[in-house]
C-alpha cells in the first residue's frame, strides 16, 4: 500500500507496505537460480513460492517464481532418471561381462567332452578357464579367431586352442572347427580336426 506525502512543492511516493511478501521473492530468487544449478536450487524456491500464494500480499512473484522453478526442477528429475538409467545400464553390462568367461568356458568344455580324441588325450577335464589375453594373441598369431583355454586334466594340461564352426548364423550351439593342446614345452596335440 503506498502513500504520497506532500513535502514543500514535491510529492514523493512512500511504499509503506511491501506488496510482495519476502518468502515469495526468496522463492523468486531460488528458482531463478534453478537455471543455474539444474534445478537444484528451484527445488527450495517453488514449495517457498508456492508457500506464498497463501500468505497475504502480491501473487506474483510466487507465481513468478513457480512459472520459472518449475521447467528447472523437470529438467532435474530428467538428468537423475538417465543417471540412474546409465548406472542400470552400466551394472547390467558389468553382470555381462562377468558372465562372459564362465558361458565360454562352459561351451568349451561340453564340446570338448564330446570329442574322442580330445578325451583320450586330455582324460577328464578337471578345470577349465578361459584366457581372454591368449585368445587374442593366438587370432593376431594364427590369423583366425580362436579361443584359449587354460585347461587341467586327469592326463594333460596346457592351454587349449579353439576354432570354432561359423556355419550356424546366429553362433548357437557353435562346433568345434579345429583345436589343439599346447603343452608347457610349446608342443601341440591336435584335438579336433574337423576342416
Amino acid at each position: 500500500m503506498s502513500r504520497i506525502i506532500y513535502l514543500e512543492n514535491e510529492s514523493i511516493a512512500v511504499d509503506v507496505d511491501s506488496p510482495t511478501p519476502l518468502l515469495a521473492m526468496i522463492g523468486l530468487i531460488f528458482s531463478a537460480l534453478g537455471w543455474l544449478t539444474c534445478g537444484v536450487t528451484a527445488v527450495l524456491g517453488v514449495p517457498l513460492c508456492l508457500i506464498s500464494l497463501f500468505i497475504r500480499g502480491s501473487k506474483g512473484a510466487g507465481i513468478a517464481g513457480i512459472i520459472i522453478g518449475l521447467p528447472t526442477i523437470a529438467v532435474l528429475v530428467l538428468v537423475l532418471l538417465m543417471a540412474w538409467g546409465v548406472r542400470t545400464a552400466a551394472d547390467v553390462a558389468q553382470k555381462a561381462a562377468q558372465n562372459i568367461p564362465v558361458v565360454m568356458a562352459k561351451m568349451a568344455r561340453e564340446n570338448l567332452e564330446g570329442e574322442p580324441t580330445a578325451i583320450e588325450v586330455l582324460g577328464v577335464i578337471e578345470t577349465l578357464d578361459w584366457d581372454l589375453l591368449r585368445s587374442g594373441e593366438e587370432s593376431r598369431n594364427r590369423e583366425k579367431s580362436i579361443s584359449a583355454f587354460r585347461v587341467k586334466g586327469s592326463r594333460k594340461s596346457g592351454i587349449v586352442l579353439i576354432q570354432y564352426s561359423s556355419e550356424n548364423p546366429d553362433h548357437t550351439n557353435p562346433k568345434i572347427r579345429w583345436a589343439a593342446l599346447v603343452q608347457d614345452d610349446g608342443s601341440e596335440i591336435p584335438l579336433v580336426e574337423n576342416d
